[in-house]
């Protein structure tokens, strides 16, 4: 659950839910989405398993869908990631420049699937695209507002 060692300056757990048994969770420097079983109390029951490992941006938040499907935010580039309950993962929406920079993922509070992403700017990225709030619907998204700083 630490961050990597030569990355001292780089969080280590960044997004965190629980779901079930287990607490899944993300770790930006070692760019990994795991999970750890818990007991009743909440301590860790179970070793520590690294779901999969991404070569590329640095996750950030995430979001689970009533399915267990993770939706997983990068803090650089572009897009999502979205990963089973077993750790099989995929890119998706690679390329749409709205979703450049995501740091946080939710899905609607009466769960019909709506994803919504906030983006930061891309900045971590080296771009700049102003901050929105999307709405994903499956694959089909559109921008629900468009933040701006004052």
């Amino acid at each position: 659950m630490a961050p990597a060692p030569n990355m001292s300056n780089s969080p280590g757990i960044n997004g965190l839910k629980i779901r079930g048994e287990h607490l899944y969770y993300t770790n930006a420097a070692r760019l990994a989405f795991c999970r750890v079983k818990l007991n009743s109390d909440g301590t860790a029951a179970g070793p520590y398993e690294v779901l999969h490992v991404d070569s590329g941006p640095a996750y950030d938040d995430f979001a689970m869908s009533r399915r267990g499907i993770a939706y997983i935010a990068h803090t650089r580039g572009y897009g999502l990631t979205r990963s089973t309950p077993v750790g099989n993962a995929s890119s998706i929406l690679e390329g749409v420049n709205t979703t450049v920079g995501s740091t946080a993922a939710a899905f609607s509070r009466d769960w019909k699937e709506t994803l919504y992403v906030v983006t930061s700017e891309g900045l971590a990225a080296g771009l700049f695209e102003p901050a929105r709030v999307l709405a994903i619907a499956g694959l089909q998204w559109k921008l629900t507002n468009d933040v701006r700083a004052a």
